[in-house]
């Protein structure tokens, strides 16, 4: 991934956040911080994997969840956003940094490990949401 150049542009479509052609990066120039962050994560997933064009949905998928685990590796401190948010994914990914939809990726049971599920499920079975 040496010498990856980044290109902020206005002139994308509104459906594309972000593309790479395996040795440029194109984003938005208007995403907010947080979209930047998990916009990037996932493009350099892509150059990570050797990819230069947009791929299949199962691929992108893979790609999501690559960026998703980057940005947040670490199950207890996601367990306790989301224990802080009251279980509302919209403030527990404020508070870690990532969008919603980054945070629900990363959250998937289908792809979590089970230790990973089981630290999750024990933080949050542990909280007090009546205080």
């Amino acid at each position: 991934m040496t010498g990856t150049y980044l290109h902020w542009r206005s002139d994308l479509p509104p459906y594309l956040l972000g593309a790479t052609d395996g040795e440029r990066i194109w984003m938005r120039s208007d995403l907010s911080q947080v979209e930047r962050r998990c916009v990037l994560a996932h493009e350099l997933a892509h150059l990570e994997h050797g990819h230069s064009t947009c791929q299949p949905g199962p691929v992108e998928d893979a790609v999501d969840r690559y960026a998703a685990r980057y940005l947040l590796p670490d199950p207890r401190v996601i367990a306790d956003a989301l224990v802080w948010a009251g279980m509302r994914f919209d403030e527990a990914a404020d508070v870690l940094w990532v969008t919603e939809r980054l945070l629900r990726v990363r959250l998937d049971p289908s792809h979590l490990h089970p230790a990973e599920l089981a630290i999750i499920r024990e933080r949050v079975a542990a909280a007090d949401f009546t205080a």
